[in-house]
């Protein structure tokens, strides 16, 4: 439910928000983040047997035990191009992913980091996704680590930014009605300023045939992004991030690391016996600014 005077509030937001808070409490909260992404990593990685007994990327494993190649994947061609990493990311920067690669390499044995760095550049251009999963969770020293950093500081980013939780309906990408008016608040805000700039990152679960729930994640920041250009704001503000069921998943440190239980927040009013599965059928807006 939207409130008389969000306008104001988002406005607030952008031109005061502070991030003391996160700078002087959240790195035990990080450091929890850090240690849920490298688990989700490592699951993702892990080899397990199908239906059919061939060993799969357990990640990929849905109810129906099958990942369809052709929907969905894309190949990828090195341990930091997933969804996160791409430019459509306006919450993580190239400086970011420069510092943390030359951070991770200064606390590493020069020999062992050159060995797996030539081993990940040799696998370059032949992932498919499940193999970059699985590579990614084998190079420990350099991919994984690095990943997660980036992962984190992604997360930090978010957290830190005027940003807001939509949550869907089970198999639906339709935008529900309590949060139109919310959204065209968003659209004045982005027609007044052209400056600003809104970052959609949306999720699926786990659960049932895994490419579907990465269409259905598309689709559905794909609906957000059009509702808002029929509201005359330019396509170019608006930036999409279709992460699907893949990780990061919305996990309990997720919640409190993005303050999910604020109800000018969470749109969806409260976060409380929800299920991981109901969750992670949601969207995260972002707004960003020079």
């Amino acid at each position: 439910m939207v409130r008389v005077g969000l306008l104001f509030f988002l406005l607030f937001q952008i031109i005061f928000l502070q991030t003391s808070w996160a700078e002087e409490e959240s790195h035990p909260l990080l450091e929890r983040v850090a240690n849920v992404f490298r688990q989700e990593l490592d699951k993702a990685g892990e080899i397990v047997p199908d239906e059919n007994g061939v060993g799969r990327s357990a990640v990929f494993i849905g109810d129906n035990g099958v990942y369809d190649q052709k929907r969905g994947e894309t190949i990828r061609q090195s341990f930091i191009e997933g969804e996160l990493f791409h430019n459509d990311n306006l919450a993580l920067s190239g400086a970011v992913v420069h510092r943390i690669i030359q951070e991770a390499k200064h606390k590493r044995d020069p020999s062992d980091w050159a060995l797996q760095i030539k081993q990940a550049k040799q696998s370059m251009g032949r992932h498919s996704m499940e193999d970059w999963y699985r590579d990614l969770s084998q190079c420990q020293t350099a991919c994984l680590e690095i990943t997660v950093n980036l992962m984190v500081e992604h997360a930090k980013a978010i957290s830190e930014l005027p940003h807001y939780y939509i949550r869907f309906g089970i198999g639906s990408r339709t935008v529900g009605e309590d949060y139109l008016d919310f959204l065209t608040r968003i659209a004045q805000l982005l027609k007044k300023d052209h400056k600003l700039s809104l970052l959609v990152i949306g999720r699926s679960s786990h659960v049932g045939d895994l490419a579907f729930n990465r269409e259905l994640s598309g689709k559905r920041i794909a609906s957000i992004k059009q509702h808002l250009i029929k509201q005359k704001v330019a396509a170019t503000q608006v930036n999409v991030i279709n992460l699907g069921y893949e990780p990061p998943q919305i996990s309990p440190e997720l919640i409190e690391l993005y303050r999910l239980d604020d109800p000018m927040i969470n749109l969806d009013r409260s976060i409380e016996g929800l299920t991981p599965y109901q969750i992670n059928q949601s969207a995260i807006l972002a707004l960003t600014s020079p």
